[in-house]
């Protein structure tokens, strides 16, 4: 782990640790959401080389709505990534990915657990730009995930997300995490 990493993961852990000590207070059901999170992608690109893929970042928003405990919201976001690959046997070159989606997301909110479940789908559009290659399409996309409830309105979202996209014929499968902030 770098040193710069440390302040980070022990920012997630000391508020994790100190709420498990305290009972657990479910806090009523979020009528939205703001988020921001990292990615690891495994990817297949119609491209000539392999690409070395740059982990994504990404920033979401989203509305909800409950009846009991099931939740259906609309959800848009954007995320941001780069990759290296080799246009001919002698240069290589950056391409920065941006993928636009839109879709719908069906929570159960677990009352009285500090988990809540997700399932997630809908439209993507999803841009490829760099000096030899530059392509963009459109697509789908489809995940799952889990908000850990930290404290207040806060929460940890672990999350697997597929992609698949006309632009450079692209599918993905990107791993990661975000930060929520419900509200």
């Amino acid at each position: 782990m770098t040193p710069c990493a440390l302040p980070f993961v022990l920012g997630l852990l000391v508020p994790t640790v100190a709420s498990a000590a305290v009972p657990f207070q479910d806090p009523s059901q979020p009528s939205g959401w703001v988020s921001i999170g990292a990615y690891v992608i495994e990817d297949d690109y119609d491209t000539a080389g392999d690409p070395d893929v740059d982990p994504a970042f990404g920033l979401e928003v989203g509305l909800i709505g409950w009846t009991g405990e099931v939740g259906l919201g609309l959800e848009a976001a954007v995320m941001r990534s780069s990759f290296d690959v080799a246009t001919s046997s002698i240069d290589s070159e950056t391409v920065d990915t941006t993928r636009w989606m839109i879709g719908l997301r069906l929570a159960d909110w677990n009352e009285g657990s500090r988990f809540s479940t997700y399932l997630r789908g809908g439209f993507l559009y999803r841009t490829d730009v760099g000096d030899v290659i530059d392509d963009d399409g459109s697509g789908w996309y489809a995940g799952l995930g889990v908000d850990v409830r930290i404290a207040g309105p806060l929460a940890l979202s672990p999350q697997v997300l597929y992609t698949d996209s006309s632009s450079l014929d692209a599918t993905e499968w990107l791993f990661g995490g975000s930060l929520v902030w419900r509200f």
